[in-house]
């Protein structure tokens, strides 16, 4: 309960913190404005005539009048009655709650000046368009409209009154007009800043502006501006636990379901505005945060029922549709602009950090508190809050009822408040007077003293924490026309062995060191962990780079410098420190040249890559010639050894031949003869057949036949005086 109950309340006093200065500046010039306005008589006949002229008048006197989205609605009839045009009564509801002085100041206050400025202006061309537009189809919405009781007098009952008689006093809040809701206003009052006389001199101009500022105007808003802060610091804290965070953004769909979502529910002007803080912080877009601060406090159930009442159907419809297409344009184009870098939006952190609390701020907000309880206390808002509790429930209720049971809640919640519990992967301590009297490293149920007299210090052990430096990941991503812009340089920039500057973006996972003597060095020896991790690793990372250059950094020692910041130099430093601190990674996110010089530095790393893949090239050529005229001369060679080989044995075969010729020839000579004479036989008579008969086996003399052209012809045998 605690971990959800603590930032829901440091929310609600951010805003209240932030704003107070502001409100009070604002219920101040509502009181001046109060009594410079305090007399409109002209102003109901300029909004009688001309199309156009009644909504400018309109439009414009909404401007100094400091009514809220309900009072409004009454003086906004009035007019009506005396006979204003529908445009200008359109254009006076749409533009009194969204431009008076405490919903701009508010806004500048908790969203900035940019949203100051463009809250209005969307609000003053929504009225014009509005109103204009009506008085162009009044023939068409005048069909569903009733009859105006009393549109204003005649011309000759205004010639006949006083030029300084007040005009018809505006009703306060009727009930059965639809404003049914109770949030702080009188109902039996008028609505302010209509029909009060200027005071004489400036003493009494001074108090009457006092009165009504600090006490009837706040009287009527207080409530519901108290009640927009604690919904704000709840949609803030609550909207991304409870599931909604799936409608954050700034698509159609986004807008389109928080226009549903304001449309029908009562919220003023000035209550909106911390809710909007509470949705940006959730995660809402700053253009669907600007459509619920335009179409809350213009719409509302009791609102529109009032102007259907007065205006007819077709005339609330026109009223309706302005409104949710004009609102939905305005955040379109609002998300739109934002996204182009055309505006920027401060970064929301619903928390006062010690080192920039402003007394003045502190003050205000107390001023604030103390007058809030006056005006509860001046409105009876507990007594008419428990009777009408008691008038709806039944129950026999009553102040001091509530008051005791509210005392008994209280005092249980303080006596419970010193009850914890210590979940797995958790360990604590528990302090009397700020002192650790036990230590605690066993999930379980425990209990110590309530505040001021005890308390607690409960840390997890095995949670893996992240410090990013360069760069933030949980902001969103924008493109910088100027790198001088990036907030995060100054970590981002580190100094090389070669006087180059680098741009490094890395992170740094830690947790806390084991045992009872990390966990009270991490609990009592350090305030902030990760500002001491921060600057441990900055300091590391400098050293470590100052021992490398720039190439080495960009291509090849990224790995290496890793492990020398999270094994010799961050680490060690933490442990001397004695900080209860463990590291556990160190990662190089993003390495680059610093921005004014990126592009260039670029074409260079391009150029030289370049060259290093045509050297690389030019080697692998020269490695494949070379590696081909090896194997060709290898090739050559084998072969002529192959051939050498081959004419040996062919010679020497041919000589092995020739010998065994020669034997055979000297052993036989007859056959030698005899082989020579058919070989000159052959060469002389070729192509005949020729047919060798063995005449004499005995002496091997033999008789050729020579067959010419089938003759069957002899020719004279060999020779055969040879002797065998």
């Amino acid at each position: 309960m605690t971990r959800v109950m603590r930032p829901v309340i440091d929310a609600i006093w951010w805003v209240l913190y932030e704003s107070s200065v502001y409100l009070l500046a604002g219920f101040a010039l509502a009181g001046v404005f109060h009594v410079l306005f305090s007399r409109w008589t002209a102003m109901a006949d300029r909004l009688r005539k001309g199309n156009i002229r009644s909504v400018l008048w309109a439009t414009l006197v909404g401007v100094p009048l400091d009514l809220c989205s309900c009072s409004v609605l009454p003086v906004a009839m009035t007019l009506r009655r005396k006979g204003a045009k529908p445009g200008a009564v359109y254009s006076f509801v749409i533009s009194v709650p969204e431009v008076d002085m405490v919903s701009i100041l508010q806004t500048n206050a908790l969203l900035g000046p940019v949203m100051a400025v463009v809250r209005p202006v969307v609000a003053l061309i929504t009225a014009l368009v509005t109103g204009l537009l009506a008085n162009y189809l009044q023939p068409w919405t005048d069909r569903t409209a009733p009859p105006m009781p009393g549109a204003g007098p005649s011309e000759a009952e205004r010639k006949s009154r006083s030029p300084d008689a007040d005009p018809e006093p505006a009703t306060g809040h009727v009930h059965g007009a639809g404003c049914d809701h109770d949030h702080g206003h009188d109902h039996g009052k008028a609505a302010p800043a209509t029909t009060t006389e200027a005071p004489q001199g400036w003493r009494a101009s001074a108090r009457s502006a006092l009165r009504f500022g600090f006490v009837e105007f706040f009287d009527d808003l207080i409530v519901s501006l108290l009640a927009g802060v604690v919904i704000g610091g709840l949609i803030a804290v609550l909207l991304p636990k409870i599931g909604l965070d799936r409608f954050a953004g700034g698509s159609f769909i986004a807008m389109a379901g928080i226009l549903l979502l304001a449309t029908p529910m009562y919220v003023c002007a000035t209550a909106s505005t911390p809710m909007a803080v509470g949705m940006i912080a959730g995660g809402v877009s700053p253009g669907a945060a600007l459509v619920f601060l335009l179409a809350g406090p213009a719409t509302n159930m009791a609102g529109l029922l009032v102007i259907a009442r007065e205006m007819g159907r077709r005339g609330v419809a026109l009223y309706l549709a302005c409104i949710l297409v004009l609102s939905l344009a305005g955040g379109l184009a609002f998300d739109a602009a934002l996204a182009r870098g055309w505006f920027t939006m401060p970064v929301l952190t619903l928390s006062v950090a010690e080192e920039g609390r402003s007394w003045v701020k502190t003050g205000a907000a107390a001023l604030v508190i103390v007058l809030s309880l006056a005006s509860f206390r001046r409105t009876r808002l507990a007594t008419r809050v428990v009777a009408s509790v008691a008038r709806r429930t039944g129950l026999p209720l009553t102040v001091r009822r509530v008051g005791f049971a509210g005392a008994a809640v209280a005092l249980a919640a303080y006596v419970g408040s010193g009850v914890f519990t210590v979940e797995p992967g958790q360990r604590a301590a528990i302090l009397r007077f700020g002192r650790a009297t036990a230590y605690i490293d066993q999930p379980g149920v425990y209990a110590h003293a309530p505040w001021p007299f005890g308390g607690r210090s409960v840390e997890s052990a095995d949670l893996v924490r992240r410090v990013e430096l360069g760069f933030r990941s949980n902001q969103p991503e924008m493109v910088q026309v100027d790198p001088s812009l990036d907030e995060f340089l100054d970590e981002a920039w580190v100094v090389t062995a070669n006087a180059d500057i680098i741009d490094l973006r890395w992170s740094v996972h830690y947790r806390m060191s084991a045992g009872e003597a990390g966990f009270r060095a991490w609990a009592f020896g350090v305030e902030d962990a990760e500002q001491v991790v921060r600057g441990a690793a900055e300091s590391a990372m400098r050293e470590a780079a100052a021992t490398r250059g720039i190439d080495a950094l960009l291509t090849v020692e990224r790995d290496e410098l890793e492990a020398e910041l999270r094994g010799r130099l961050l680490g060690p430093m933490l442990e001397r420190w004695g900080v209860g601190i463990d590291i556990v990674d160190v990662r190089l996110v993003d390495v680059h040249a610093p921005s004014p010089v990126h592009p260039a530095f670029r074409e260079v790393a391009s150029s030289a890559e370049q060259k290093m893949s045509m050297i690389d090239l030019a080697l692998d050529s020269a490695s494949i010639t070379v590696s081909r005229a090896k194997a060709g001369a290898h090739e050559r060679i084998e072969a002529a050894r192959g051939a050498a080989a081959e004419r040996i044995s062919r010679a020497t075969g041919d000589a092995t031949l020739f010998t065994a010729k020669r034997e055979a020839f000297a052993a036989q000579p007859y056959v030698a003869k005899l082989q020579a004479w058919l070989a000159a036989t052959d060469g002389v008579l070729p192509g005949l057949k020729k047919y060798i008969a063995l005449v004499d086996p005995e002496r091997a003399k033999v008789e050729i036949i020579y067959g010419v052209r089938g003759d069957g012809g002899r020719m004279a045998p060999p020779p055969t005086d040879v002797e065998h």
